[in-house]
C-alpha cells in the first residue's frame, strides 16, 4: 500500500497487486475528509492487451460538515494506445496509454431532504511493464458544481530496476 498525493491538496491511498491497482480510499486536506473505500475502485486491471476494456463499481461512507455521505462510482477503462513517450529525462517505446472514466455520486440528507453531488474524472495515464507508477498522467475533474480542474503530473525520473550489477 502506498498514499499518493496530487495536486489538489490530496492524497490516493493504493494498492497495487499482480493483478490489479487498486484506489482504496481518498484524502481531500482541503475539507479534511477522509473517504474509505469498503468496495475498492479498481483503476486498472493486468495484464492488458490493446484494445481491452474493464469496468467496475465501487464504494464508501465519509463524514463531512456533520453529515454522514454515502458514495456510490463506477470506473471503467480501456487499453486505447500504445506507442512512444518522450519525457524531460528520456524516450521510452512499447508504452501503453489508458483511458479511465470513473464517475461518483456522493449523497445525504440535508434537514430531510436527498443531497447529491455527481464528480467526474477523465484520465489518460500512460504506462510501461517494469515501472512502479504511472510515466504521465492527464486528469480533468468535473465536481458536478460547476468548476473542473485540469491538470497533468509525470515522473520526474524513471522508477524501475535499471539492471546494473557489480562486478567482483
Amino acid at each position: 500500500d502506498y498514499a499518493y498525493t496530487d495536486p489538489v491538496e490530496g492524497a490516493e491511498y493504493s494498492q497495487v497487486t499482480d493483478s490489479t491497482y487498486i484506489r482504496l480510499g481518498v484524502y481531500d486536506a482541503t475539507a479534511n475528509v477522509l473517504i474509505d473505500y469498503t468496495v475498492p475502485e479498481i483503476l486498472l486491471e493486468f495484464p492488458l492487451q490493446y484494445q481491452d476494456t474493464f469496468r467496475n463499481e465501487f464504494s464508501g461512507q465519509f463524514m463531512s460538515a456533520g453529515s454522514n455521505y454515502h458514495r456510490k462510482g463506477f470506473t471503467r477503462g480501456e487499453y486505447d494506445a500504445y506507442g512512444t513517450l518522450v519525457l524531460p529525462w528520456g524516450t521510452l517505446s512499447d508504452v501503453a496509454r489508458i483511458h479511465v472514466v470513473s464517475t461518483t455520486v456522493d449523497s445525504t440528507n440535508v434537514g430531510g431532504f436527498p443531497f447529491f453531488i455527481n464528480t467526474t474524472i477523465d484520465f489518460y495515464i500512460w504506462v510501461k511493464e517494469g515501472n512502479d507508477f504511472q510515466l504521465l498522467g492527464i486528469y480533468s475533474i468535473d465536481s458536478g458544481l460547476g468548476t473542473t480542474i485540469d491538470y497533468a503530473v509525470y515522473q520526474s525520473e524513471p522508477s524501475y530496476a535499471t539492471g546494473i550489477s557489480q562486478g567482483l
